[in-house]
């Protein structure tokens, strides 16, 4: 898929240098395209350039920065950390595209938010939830209604090893198993999550 990262055509990064894609894709055009694509370019795994960029096309196939926008969107400024996991909604009340992207610094994981009515002018982000570390990976924003905006997202904390209390073998045509391979425990104890919806400002 030719997809370039820096807001022209050179250079150009290989496709499967980029990752954390997300797209809107609408019955019909939208601002004269039927797809909208967030991603982050990241070339040899550096973070230096993991910074949430748009793209816009006729076909699934043909990506490209929308003409007068000059990629990446936004980079980690004073806060330094890098960026990351951009997702990417429609808000039909509005009538503009929402980007949401993770920023990691320090201890915290920062969930910002930029909105543009037309794809190419974006309004500056802001904050609009704060975790611990990790705890806001790959966010997932859906739409309920005009006052209602839910998330999820991974939380990656270590909580130890572990451990598998049965087995499954096979071989020859045979096949031996004990207990349940697929359920295990985590010796001392696991977090417990639960889902929590999240209230974004609006302007």
């Amino acid at each position: 898929m030719p997809i370039y990262a820096l807001g022209d055509l050179s250079p150009r990064i290989h496709p499967e240098a980029f990752v954390h894609p997300d797209a809107v894709a609408f019955p019909q055009r939208w601002q004269g395209r039927r797809y909208w694509v967030s991603a982050t370019p990241y070339p040899t795994g550096n973070p230096k350039y993991e910074n949430p960029s748009i793209y816009q096309g006729y076909t699934s196939r043909q990506m490209l920065p929308p003409a007068g926008v000059n990629n990446p969107l936004a980079q980690p400024g004073a806060i330094g950390g890098y960026l990351s996991d951009p997702d990417m909604l429609y808000d039909p009340d509005r009538n503009e595209l929402r980007m949401y992207y993770r920023q990691t610094a320090g201890t915290s994981d920062l969930l910002f938010m930029m909105t543009s009515q037309n794809g190419v002018q974006w309004s500056a982000p802001q904050r609009v939830f704060t975790g611990m570390r990790y705890e806001l990976i790959s966010p997932a924003i859906v739409r309920e209604s005009a006052s209602s905006w839910r998330m999820w997202s991974v939380y990656a904390v270590a909580q130890g090893a572990l451990s598998i209390g049965g087995f499954n073998f096979g071989q020859g045509g045979s096949s031996v198993q004990k207990n349940h391979v697929a359920v295990g425990r985590i010796p001392k104890g696991a977090y417990v999550e639960q889902e929590v919806a999240i209230a974004t400002r609006r302007r």
